[in-house]
Parts: C-alpha cells; structure tokens; sequence
C-alpha cells in the first residue's frame, strides 16, 4: 500500500498516523517521539539505486538506535534488485 492510498480511505486515516522527513536530522527528531507514542512503526524508504549507501547509512544507524521499527523499502533500487536491498538491510 502506498501512502496515497491511507489519505483517500477515511477509516485507514483513523487508525494510521503517518509523518514525512525530508532529511535524516528530521527522521531521527521524529522518530524520538514516535517510537515512545507507539507500539507499532513502520519506516518506509523509496530510493534510487544513486542513493543506496546513504540510505544504507540511515538504516544501519535507525537499528542501532530504534529497535521497534519494521522497515520497507520501495522505489526504482529495490523494485529492481531487491535481493541485494534486503541484504543491505539485514546486514
């Protein structure tokens, strides 16, 4: 499911809160909060194969940190390899 598909259903709305960042200061800011609000967190990522060791850096330092999150990844990296996106993740 995308994130447009939670803003046109009402009752998705209702039970699913969801919050942007656009850098990785923010992500960590936000998730501070969030990992003590809920019991629940999914941390989603879409990204380009250009981007894939920051966004390998950022994941590598959300699990250090978080261990609450379930993370997802989507995109054009890894609709196209995502035996190597998973690798990167659960290393």
């Amino acid at each position: 499911m995308c994130v447009g598909s939670v803003e046109k259903e009402k009752e998705l709305l209702d039970k699913i809160n969801v919050y942007f960042a656009i850098n990785k200061e923010e992500l960590f800011k936000k998730l501070d909060y969030i990992v003590k609000e809920y019991k629940k967190i999914i941390v989603a990522f879409s990204f380009f194969t250009t981007q894939i060791w920051d966004i390998h850096s950022i994941i590598k330092n959300l699990k250090e940190k978080y261990k609450k999150p379930i993370y997802i990844a989507g995109g054009p990296h890894p609709t196209g390899g995502p035996i190597n996106t998973l690798k990167m993740v659960l290393t």
